[in-house]
């Protein structure tokens, strides 16, 4: 079974296509290409703000408050664009995120101003 995300979401071109290069309408993409692409990619807790004064205060055992409610989905960020939300879960005595939803690449960008 294809994966829907090994697909363009184009239309595919008027060229001579088998059935099996084509699926809904959309171009069969070849990704093992990029398989070994590094990503950057950063699960976000929350952010603040601090003044110069209040980052010099702080010490082994500060408290930074952050702007995101406890149980609030967090973040999961690849090259600056939210990829996805989750939740913190332990697995095998290390932090991971458990994602709870997927972004659709093509809405953020609309929504892009």
């Amino acid at each position: 079974m294809e994966k829907e995300d090994d697909f363009l979401d184009e239309p595919s071109s008027p060229a001579k296509k088998s059935d099996s290069d084509e699926f809904e309408g959309r171009r069969l993409v070849d990704l093992s290409l990029l398989h070994n692409v590094p990503l950057n990619i950063i699960v976000e807790l929350g952010r603040t703000d601090l003044n110069v004064k209040d980052l010099l205060t702080l010490h082994v055992g500060s408290t930074i408050e952050l702007n995101k409610l406890a149980g609030e989905p967090l973040e999961f960020i690849i090259s600056d664009r939210i990829a996805a939300k989750g939740e913190v879960v332990v697995l095998n005595e290390k932090f991971a995120l458990r994602l709870t939803d997927i972004i659709d690449p093509l809405a953020s960008e609309r929504e892009q101003p």
